[in-house]
């Protein structure tokens, strides 16, 4: 998944017929399962949905069969957001709940968090904002703990679509820059079908401030340290 991490969606394809071709030659089912998702994910990622669909439930069948729930509720996750791209949100909340129950019981607040912040997206996407704003001040507080610097930067966009679609577009710019930063530091790609284009809410709230509006606030947002934008995006801010 790492080549996925940086983007390079070739590579990981690459990576993902090599590995098939070694499972299947040796009988490991467990590096079979991680191929076949590897894969998924690349269609996913070139907007190839029903292959990608097919394969991600291919591999979270193996993974059942191999008992290794964290990869199910991994890929249960994916298929989620495969769903929510496809703008099927009934499936997409069943599948991101599923996922959720999982990391519950294992305690991994990785995958709580990272489940509740597309859940939190789900949400933003039925225009349900308090729903939102719950689930995705969960999944940062988690996050703010565990130090997970890009699940932090997507909440922050999640917070963000809740602030503009609750007329608040100043606090809006600002997330959205904050977001920006961490995306710099970390040089985040997004790795999961579902997550929203960023940059087209950007621009729409560039257009519909003004630019002087938009650069002010976008600068304001630049300018805070990670724990500010933290306070600020959870509504903890003094000021």
């Amino acid at each position: 998944m790492s080549a996925l991490a940086t983007g390079d969606v070739d590579r990981a394809n690459e990576l993902a017929d090599e590995g098939r071709d070694f499972a299947l030659r040796t009988g490991d089912l467990a590096t079979e399962a991680y191929a076949v998702n590897t894969a998924g994910y690349a269609l996913a990622h070139r907007g190839m949905f029903d292959e990608a669909e097919r394969l991600l439930e291919e591999s979270v069948r193996a993974a059942r069969q191999l008992g290794n729930v964290r990869s199910v509720a991994n890929w249960t996750r994916a298929l989620g957001g495969i769903a929510l791209t496809r703008g099927d949100y009934p499936k997409a909340r069943l599948l991101l709940e599923e996922s959720l129950d999982i990391h519950r019981t294992l305690g991994d607040p990785w995958g709580i968090s990272h489940s509740l912040s597309r859940l939190a997206l789900v949400s933003l996407e039925l225009h349900d904002m308090d729903s939102s704003r719950r689930l995705a001040a969960e999944s940062l507080a988690i996050e703010r703990e565990v130090g997970d610097r890009p699940g932090q930067l997507f909440n922050f966009e999640v917070l963000a679509g809740v602030e503009a679609a609750e007329g608040r577009p100043e606090r809006a710019v600002r997330l959205y820059a904050c977001a920006s930063v961490l995306r710099e530091a970390v040089g985040s790609h997004v790795v999961e079908p579902g997550w929203p284009d960023h940059e087209a809410a950007v621009a729409q709230l560039r257009s519909a401030a003004g630019e002087e509006a938009f650069a002010e606030a976008w600068a304001k947002g630049r300018a805070m340290g990670l724990d500010e934008s933290l306070a600020y995006a959870l509504g903890e801010e003094t000021l």
